[in-house]
């Protein structure tokens, strides 16, 4: 988790996604699942991520998103 965040929390993340996608498919009558099928702007959501990610581990400020070196 320290040397890679972004990769460990986007594992979690899409996995919920994917089960959340399939109870949608499973019960179509709920509502609140229909946000969890897929659409182009999630990918667009996930580029978003990965270039902010890129951009802020490389600022001073942020180092806690820097891998640890030993």
């Amino acid at each position: 988790m320290r040397n890679n965040i972004l990769v460990v929390s986007g594992l979690v993340l899409g996995g919920l996604w994917i089960v959340l996608a399939g109870a949608g498919e499973k019960f179509p009558g709920v509502g609140a699942l229909r946000f969890f099928r897929f659409r182009l702007w999630f990918l667009w959501g996930i580029l978003g991520a990965l270039l902010v990610f890129a951009l802020l581990r490389n600022i001073p400020a942020m180092e806690f998103l820097r891998p640890v070196s030993r």
